[in-house]
């Protein structure tokens, strides 16, 4: 689901080559470019490390096309499911603070806000469509 956002924002955007900052609780969509996976998956005709075929290798391909036109995009990693208030709130914020980005609590909070909202979305269409 991310993939394809994110797909159909660089596209509409990517012409322009803007700062770019993606934030996620995808480990997977966020290690991979941060990591450089990609690389290895295409040296290895799209089989991962397991030597397994990369699933979704289409929407993959089409994301590192526009991944690489933008000449400055980021990837951070926030934690996921996260409530404001919540026991655990202040330590992932501090820990995203210290280790990825620095950044307001207002604006971390909207970060996790956002990152609930699509999780919520996702969810909603998965049980619209009776995705399990």
């Amino acid at each position: 689901m991310l993939a394809l956002s994110l797909i159909s924002f660089l596209s509409t955007v990517g012409k322009s080559k803007p700062d770019v900052a993606v934030y996620s609780d995808s480990a997977y969509i966020i290690n991979c470019f941060r990591e450089k996976w990609y690389v290895k998956w295409e040296q290895n005709n799209w089989k991962n490390s397991a030597k397994k075929k990369v699933e979704n290798i289409e929407e993959w391909q089409e994301l590192l096309f526009w991944v690489r036109k933008c000449e400055n995009i980021k990837f951070y990693k926030i934690k996921g499911h996260l409530k404001e208030g919540s026991k655990d709130y202040m330590k992932w914020y501090k820990k995203f603070c210290d280790n990825e980005y620095k950044i307001s609590k207002e604006g971390y909070n909207r970060l996790v806000g956002y990152n609930n909202l699509a999780d919520e979305l996702a969810n909603k269409g998965a049980d619209d469509y009776d995705i399990k």
